[in-house]
């Protein structure tokens, strides 16, 4: 519908939500819904909610002029000194609706109020390890930052979602496609990755949101709930609870520490992600390697006294015909891991 804009105020076709409204859609509307053109692709029920629409405006509604009903203008044909306002049923977002069936006899609420008792932190929107991973990352360096006086507890939120882009981005260049869906703002990191040519800005704004309202459905506003309840978030805003910021310190800190301080520098000050891009990517190919050989290792110290095929016929059951996530080849990385470990224990990798 259209209502009366006030007056000096400038007239608007873009609507409030979505933000996609034009003039050319508006008047598209209009043409479906005041003619009787038909359209051969509509299923019938569709058919139905048209014609009963068509009958429902056709005693004020006329394609060319448009119409009034009620004190208000619906879907005027051309930019008059007016303000649009529609409303739209979009698809239902995969990440609140329910998994299976459409709960026909509302059973859901009583499978949660009892389902709760036993599984109480986590919902169907916070099930991703890595937006747990994530989450704890944003707030340790956050709190950090905070504790050495080089942010205000203000900056909180703004340093978070610097992180959280950063990750994002890390995980979409340094992960199969098949994971890429689950993060969060999947769409505009690569569009962004792909319109700034990998050079991507990190910002607190529209130009480096990677959601519509990161604050509110991304990793602050989806998972801060589940983690707060699991006992990861201590009270406050921002900081984690003694165990869980023992954990990040102890498992992934030290994987960062090389790069600690570049990355510091973009969470506190903002900037554009691109030499720490390829640094991020050499970190997770070699992720890719150590993570399944530690995983490996203490699976055969558990398994004393089985037999080589019994273990190999295990494994690959769990993990298939080849270690997962290790397509790239690792000689560009061979002189740093000469560097770090020796050539002997290099040359072992090799093999």
């Amino acid at each position: 519908m259209v209502l009366p804009s006030p007056i000096g105020r400038q007239p608007s076709w873009g609507g409030f939500l979505p933000q996609f409204l034009g003039k050319e859609l508006c008047q598209q509307i209009l043409r479906v819904v005041a003619t009787e053109q038909s359209y051969n692709y509509l299923a019938a029920q569709a058919l139905a909610v048209l014609q009963e629409q068509r009958s429902a405006l056709s005693g004020f509604l006329d394609p060319e002029r448009g119409g009034i009903s009620d004190g208000m203008t619906w879907l005027l044909p051309h930019k008059h000194n007016c303000e649009f306002r529609q409303m739209f049923l979009t698809l239902e977002d995969p990440r609140a609706k329910i998994q299976g069936s459409r709960d026909p006899l509302g059973a859901q609420p009583i499978w949660s109020r009892f389902g709760r008792d036993v599984v109480t932190n986590l919902t169907t929107v916070s099930r991703a390890v890595r937006g747990f991973t994530v989450n704890l990352l944003g707030r340790y360096y956050t709190q950090r930052l905070i504790d050495e006086n080089r942010a205000g507890e203000e900056d909180a939120v703004p340093i978070f979602l610097w992180i959280e882009q950063i990750a994002a981005y890390a995980r979409y260049v340094g992960r199969p496609d098949s994971e890429r869906g689950r993060i969060l703002g999947v769409t505009r990191v690569a569009r962004f990755l792909e319109e700034h040519r990998g050079k991507v800005p990190i910002k607190n704004s529209s130009s480096g949101f990677i959601l519509s309202d990161q604050k509110t459905y991304g990793l602050w506003g989806l998972y801060s709930v589940s983690a707060r309840v699991s006992g990861l978030l201590a009270d406050g805003p921002v900081g984690l609870t003694d165990w869980a910021n023992d954990f990040v310190e102890q498992q992934y800190v030290p994987r960062l520490r090389s790069h600690e301080s570049k990355l510091i520098k973009l969470i506190r000050d903002g900037g554009t992600l691109d030499a720490l891009t390829d640094k991020l990517q050499r970190i997770l190919r070699i992720e890719a390697l150590l993570a399944p050989a530690e995983a490996l290792f203490e699976l055969i110290l558990a398994r004393n006294g089985q037999v080589p095929a019994i273990l190999a016929s295990h494994v690959a059951d769990h993990w298939g015909s080849r270690v997962p996530n290790l397509r790239d080849p690792l000689a560009p990385l061979m002189k740093d891991i000469c560097d770090a470990v020796g050539d002997d224990q290099a040359s072992t990798l090799q093999q």
